[in-house]
């Protein structure tokens, strides 16, 4: 299985005086799974549903291997995707929901069966989808997405509504798919979701790209703080403006010191004779790179 390169290339889309996405460019490469960052309303949905041509941009394109999505002539035999959990008739059942999205796409119902085996809905799927929970519809919405076997996989939000099990089974299944060669790219807010199962990361924020990369190399760009306290406290905070070290007090806490590392500042100490009770570092990570990035931004 070869997925596609999906490209997005400055790719923007306004409403009215609204910039939902802002010049946005990046890539999504195959046998990787890929996790698209960024709080609430920061135009996550909108880059996929331009994508999929389900809105038109404003400029830029978004492509896979420079082909539109209309212009893949079987689209879901190539491009699976699930963007909403309530894209279901609720007086459907699962199995007729996907009998229909097969018949509509020109896709054999054969594969059926083993799909609800596998997202776990084989003993619900004859029952209406009305009264599904939400994680049973983020399954059934997993299971059109895969009805082709397409070479690409586009989920928004697909951890949403599963317990811990189903979050688990979701992560090890996306694993598979992308070490098959196939194209992950998942949407998410909550970087603790994906940062467990994604290979690269593309953060945005109010519609622009802030960051893209490994997920590796962003951890470790998160860089590391220095913790340190001593009896004599004041002294030692005095010791370290001197040496110009950006020092935060947090009454009850050790001092931290970015941009620094526990062998200099423990030298500084040994030079001034200053006692220390702490010292040790603490890798910032991920999830507060993320946090610095988007600034809170709802």
């Amino acid at each position: 299985m070869q997925g596609h390169t999906i490209h997005i290339d400055h790719l923007s889309k306004n409403y009215g005086s609204i910039a939902a996405v802002s010049d946005l460019s990046f890539k999504v490469l195959p046998g990787r799974v890929t996790g698209f960052l960024g709080p609430n309303g920061a135009g996550k949905t909108t880059t996929l549903q331009i994508l999929l041509n389900l809105v038109h941009p404003s400029s830029g394109s978004a492509t896979f291997d420079g082909s539109s999505y209309s212009q893949i002539p079987r689209p879901m035999h190539e491009v699976g995707a699930h963007l909403s959990s309530d894209a279901f008739h609720p007086g459907r059942t699962a199995r007729d929901h996907l009998r229909v999205m097969a018949a509509g796409s020109g896709l054999s119902v054969a594969r059926i069966p083993a799909l609800l085996e596998l997202v776990g809905l084989s003993t619900d799927a004859d029952r209406r989808v009305g009264g599904y929970s939400l994680g049973m519809r983020q399954r059934l919405g997993l299971a059109t997405a895969l009805l082709g076997d397409p070479s690409v996989l586009i989920l928004d939000e697909p951890a949403n509504g599963l317990d811990p099990e189903g979050i688990s089974w979701l992560r090890t299944f996306l694993r598979s798919q992308a070490d098959e060669g196939r194209t992950v790219f998942l949407s998410s807010h909550l970087l603790s979701e994906v940062q467990q199962m994604a290979d690269d990361i593309v953060i945005i924020n109010r519609g622009k790209l802030v960051t893209a990369g490994g997920v590796h190399a962003l951890e470790q760009a998160g860089g590391t703080v220095v913790l340190v306290d001593s009896p004599q406290r004041e002294q030692l905070m005095h010791a370290l403006t001197v040496a110009s070290l950006p020092v935060a007090d947090h009454p009850g806490s050790p001092l931290r010191i970015a941009g620094t590392n526990a062998r200099d500042v423990g030298n500084i100490a040994l030079v001034t004779g200053i006692p220390l009770s702490h010292l040790s570092e603490e890798t910032t990570g991920l999830e507060a790179l993320f946090l610095s990035m988007v600034g809170g931004a709802r």
